[in-house]
């Protein structure tokens, strides 16, 4: 099985996606066609074989749809109601999980994990809140060189548990900001630990069947219970996807974008949680460091255009494609995107731009002007780095400057697959140093790439002491 590391670092084949131009700003809201259009369009890619869109506005569904594949060789079309693992877009999820059980006063938010879930790291110095806002500490999973994490069949949340339980914090407590699973897992235990049920079932008893998103499920359960769209890498199905009860409260849940538009309009209603929810989240957000933007309960949160705006990613690996989902409350207008393609990074967020457009917030993407290449911190490094993106684009890579690992995994197939979706990136015009940290023996150098369609991409090299690529992949 490829690794962990290989599914979430390797670069995937990403396919970019034309705007239409902006309706006049007097003009009424996009009919049906329009935004069927844009899904369309998005298909004629080929960055996934599916792809479902469904949006809202002023609190109904003005469209839903599905296009193409949920299962190529079974020709299984994709529809509104299509089951996708969603990854991280669970993370809202188990985050209302956390809010209901506050709203029921059986938890606080500053109460410290020690109460619910002991073994953790540092779990007498990181509160709900940490968890919630990822500035605990705890180190993101699952990596399976790290652990021999179970991937097949029904895996117990204290499984999972235990084996975080097992590393260190990769930062004090509430001291920075890092996007890490492992606060979302350790959330759901705590949902388990004060519900008394396990977290699926809540899940199940207190938002699928109240706001009647009846095809959304959780974890390996969900599953067997249903066709899942089936997840593709490069045009190649994962024929044995991996359990979802991996990804726990971070990244196991299935749903339709159907449901999420319920959801999505429930969350603007106030009709599961209370009506300040929104405005609370916007609120409590932690500054992530890139540029204005904030994080919180399951919801990356920015301003476009003086629109307030709250989305969320969420990519599965070994099991399903990239998905995403935006709100922007003030607008009353939401957008759901979700996909079976591993590689379609990139696609969902300018299809969301362009609804978002053609109802008046924001323009569309213009090409950068000029190409600038400024230098990164380390010259080493960043002559190392620059090499490499160079060497994946002409698919002949160095191979003694990457770790035997790194190297056996980047097999020539996958090298193939890798420039062919550098190709589809199209022209580079910066390639920027934004940041580095440290964690296992790694150091992990952030670049940020911007291209002439106006696509942006973050792109991580890990390093290992003695200068050997040990991992790279896009992030965003």
């Amino acid at each position: 099985m490829v690794s962990f590391e290989t599914m979430n670092r390797a670069l995937c084949c990403l396919a970019l996606f034309g705007l239409a131009a902006r309706p006049p700003s007097a003009a009424p809201p996009p009919d049906a066609a329009f935004l069927q259009s844009i899904g369309s369009r998005a298909l004629a890619t080929g960055a996934a074989p599916g792809i479902a869109l469904a949006v809202t506005y002023k609190g109904r569904i003005v469209y839903e749809g599905g296009f193409g594949f949920a299962n190529v060789a079974a020709k299984d079309p994709v529809t509104a109601n299509t089951r996708f693992a969603i990854g991280s877009l669970t993370k809202q999820l188990t985050a209302a999980a956390i809010v209901l059980l506050v709203q029921e006063r059986k938890i606080s938010l500053g109460d410290d994990i020690s109460k619910y879930v002991p073994s953790l790291p540092g779990a007498g110095r990181i509160t709900l809140r940490m968890l919630l806002d990822q500035d605990s500490g705890l180190h993101d999973y699952p990596w399976l060189r790290e652990h021999a994490w179970p991937t097949q069949g029904a895996i117990p949340l204290a499984s999972v548990v235990a084996l975080l339980a097992a590393d260190k914090l990769d930062f004090p407590p509430g001291t920075k900001w890092e996007y890490s699973n492992a606060n979302y897992a350790a959330l759901a235990a705590v949902v388990e630990r004060v519900s008394g049920i396990p977290f699926g079932t809540f899940l199940r008893a207190q938002i699928f069947e109240p706001l009647h998103m009846t095809a959304s499920d959780f974890g390996y359960a969900a599953q067997q219970s249903g066709a899942v769209a089936v997840g593709y890498v490069n045009g190649e199905a994962e024929t044995r996807p991996l359990s979802l009860d991996l990804y726990s409260g971070a990244g196991g849940a299935v749903s339709s974008v159907h449901d999420l538009a319920l959801w999505d309009l429930a969350l603007m209603r106030g009709a599961l949680l209370s009506t300040s929810y929104l405005a609370q989240v916007w609120q409590d957000g932690i500054p992530v460091g890139r540029g204005t933007e904030r994080y919180t309960m399951g919801w990356v949160l920015v301003t476009v255009a003086g629109h307030r705006e709250l989305w969320h990613n969420g990519l599965t690996p070994g099991a399903g494609g990239y998905c995403y989902n935006a709100i922007f409350p003030d607008d009353g207008l939401a957008v759901v995107i979700l996909t079976n393609g591993f590689g379609a990074t990139g696609l969902p967020e300018r299809m969301a731009r362009e609804v978002a457009t053609a109802y008046g917030i924001g323009t569309p993407s213009q090409p950068a002007a000029l190409p600038t290449i400024p230098p990164g911190n380390v010259p080493a490094v960043d002559m190392l780095v620059r090499a490499f993106w160079n060497q994946l684009a002409t698919g002949s890579v160095d191979r003694s400057k990457l770790t035997s690992e790194f190297s056996a995994a980047l097999t020539p197939q996958l090298l193939a697959r890798v420039q062919q979706g550098i190709a589809l990136l199209g022209q580079l015009n910066s390639f920027t140093f934004s940041g580095k940290s440290a964690t296992n023996g790694l150091r992990t150098y952030r670049y940020t790439l911007t291209f002439a369609s106006g696509a942006e991409h973050e792109w991580d090299v890990s390093i290992t002491r003695d200068g050997k690529i040990a991992a790279s992949g896009l992030v965003r």
